[in-house]
């Protein structure tokens, strides 16, 4: 897709998930047949979203944030170990009732483990 979808939005609503990530549900105005092909476009994939409570923003302002590098398609592999050891531990919760507790003990052993694979 070339350069950002502009379009004023109101935040209908807002929701935390069990992973620690929020839901963000926005409500548009009407949208021409055009931008709303591009905004089902951008389903199912990773996007940045800037939040203004400005009415407008320049033409400068829209250019800057179309120029900022763009993330690689999907979740980082950080996100991904991060996704793959909550379902290990809603799985296989070893004991634990907080997650965030397991995901730093499974980091930490990782971080172990690879440790005593470096030279001195």
């Amino acid at each position: 897709m070339e350069g950002g979808i502009l379009f004023p939005a109101i935040v209908e609503s807002l929701r935390s998930r069990k992973d620690k990530t929020i839901a963000i549900t926005l409500g548009t105005s009407e949208v021409t047949p055009d931008k709303a092909g591009k905004l089902f476009n951008t389903n199912g994939h990773s996007v940045t979203c800037y939040l203004s409570v400005k009415e407008m923003i320049t033409d400068s302002e829209k250019e800057i944030i179309d120029s900022i590098e763009s993330p690689a398609p999907g979740k980082s592999p950080s996100q991904r170990m991060r996704n793959t050891l909550f379902v290990l531990w809603q799985q296989k919760p070893e004991g634990y009732e907080d997650f965030n507790l397991f995901y730093l003990r499974k980091m930490e052993a990782m971080i172990d483990h690879i440790k005593t694979k470096l030279t001195p």
